[in-house]
Order: structure tokens, then C-alpha cells, then sequence
């Protein structure tokens, strides 16, 4: 139970130095915890498709990240998880055979619109 004690509260330290969150809702910067659970998607779901490099990884995540946060016609995110994201950005890729250059100089709202299709379609 104290290990257990010890582990939670460096857990909270680590997460408020990360987000600068005060622990009352108000966070200041969550980007950095959500490139590093992107990143723990693609180290997950995308490491043994042979999409991209490990040199990509970074750039992938970013993308996952990018693609999550642009907003459809109605000025609203998607409700899409990460992993969802993920899943269907490594599909995409391997669909259009798009490499990571090509997919970074798309605009954000036509490939989260490409992505969200092949979503949609896995869903089916």
C-alpha cells in the first residue's frame, strides 16, 4: 500500500509538471500527454505493420494527434479515439500508398476527412 501511495502521487507529480495542471480541471498545455499516449498507440498498433520507420514514428504520432484535433463542418472534433486514429491512418497509408512526406503536406481537415472514412468503412 505505501509502494502503492509512493506510485500515485509521483504519477500526479509527473502529470503536473507535464500539463501544468493545478488538479482543479484547469490544464495549461496537454500536448505533451498526448503525443506521448500517440506515441504509445504507434509503439503499439503500427510497429509490427511496416507502414512507416522507426525514424517516423514521431512524425506519425504527430499526425494522429493533428488529424484528432481538426475540426469537421460543424466547428466540433470528432469523437474518435487515438487509437481509432491510429488504426486508420496506418490504413489509410497502406490503401493510397502515401508515404509519411506526402501524408505531412496534406491539410489536416482533407486527411482527417480520408481518415475518417476508412474509419467509418472498418466500422461497417
Amino acid at each position: 500500500m505505501i509502494l502503492e501511495n509512493i506510485r500515485d502521487r509521483k504519477l500526479i507529480e509527473l502529470y503536473q509538471m507535464l500539463t501544468r495542471s493545478d488538479m482543479n480541471g484547469n490544464v495549461k498545455d496537454s500536448w505533451v500527454v498526448k503525443m506521448l499516449y500517440a506515441l504509445n498507440c504507434v509503439d503499439s498498433l503500427v510497429a509490427k505493420s511496416g507502414v512507416i520507420s522507426k525514424k517516423e514514428y514521431v512524425i506519425f504520432a504527430k499526425e494522429v494527434v493533428r488529424i484528432s484535433e481538426t475540426e469537421d463542418n460543424d466547428g466540433e472534433s470528432l469523437l474518435i479515439s487515438l487509437p481509432a486514429w491510429t488504426v486508420g491512418l496506418m490504413e489509410y497509408m497502406k490503401k493510397t500508398k502515401k508515404k509519411m512526406k506526402q501524408i505531412h503536406s496534406m491539410s489536416g481537415y482533407d486527411l482527417m476527412m480520408d481518415v475518417k472514412q476508412i474509419i467509418n468503412e472498418e466500422q461497417e
